[in-house]
């Protein structure tokens, strides 16, 4: 059973940038300056904050089994958006032979795996740690970013690239990864939902030409 899925992430909400760590350049003089030099880096570090496992919070996950519907949980509860998937995904494996999916993804095995299993383990989802890939190199694993580059140690090779290579459409609008954090903080739950279904399609078309 191939399992095709795809995670949104924001800043954690007990995130909080140590200013009284953050130091200005040393040519930086101006009391004003220095001040906004540190706000700038910490602005920066907020923005990073949702590629950090310990940092961030998944505020999206989308998934499909094999061809089918692609689903999807968006909100602001982490550990009842990964229980619905949960759910879901053992309700599916109950009723096939394989003793786990394939996990397939763009980038899963560098970012989305290590987020699940993170949050497996805090929220005590027992059947999702046991289910998941214990190695970047198991047989339960088709990650597209390794396959499109196989020779290459770690490619790094964005989804949107891959798919205007490969003439994959990709009808997301206007919203990308970078844009996530700002989408939530304005409430846009729908449209990051939206995007991350379109990820997971676009996923999948990816994985068959690859495959």
């Amino acid at each position: 059973m191939n399992l095709f899925f795809d995670i949104e992430t924001r800043k954690a909400p007990g995130f909080v940038v140590d200013r009284a760590s953050i130091k200005a350049p040393g040519n930086v003089k101006d009391p004003a300056k220095i001040a906004a030099a540190i706000e700038k880096k910490a602005k920066e570090q907020e923005e990073k904050a949702g590629l950090n496992s310990f940092h961030a919070a998944i505020c999206s996950i989308a998934w499909a089994f094999d061809d089918g519907h692609v689903f999807e949980c968006t909100g602001i509860n982490e550990e009842h958006l990964l229980i619905a998937f949960e759910d879901s995904v053992k309700a599916k494996l109950e009723k096939s032979s394989d003793i786990s999916p394939t996990w397939i993804g763009h980038n899963i095995i560098n970012f989305d795996l290590d987020f699940l299993h993170h949050r497996a383990i805090k929220y005590k989802l027992t059947f999702l740690k046991a289910i998941l890939p214990d190695s970047g190199r198991s047989p339960f694993i088709f990650d597209t970013m390794e396959h499109i580059s196989p020779t290459i140690w770690k490619p790094l090779i964005s989804l949107k690239n891959a798919c205007a290579y490969f003439g994959i459409k990709t009808p997301k609008g206007d919203i990308d990864g970078s844009k996530v954090q700002s989408y939530f903080d304005a409430g846009k739950l729908k449209e990051i939902g939206d995007y991350c279904k379109e990820d997971v399609r676009a996923e999948r078309e990816l994985y068959y030409l690859l495959k």
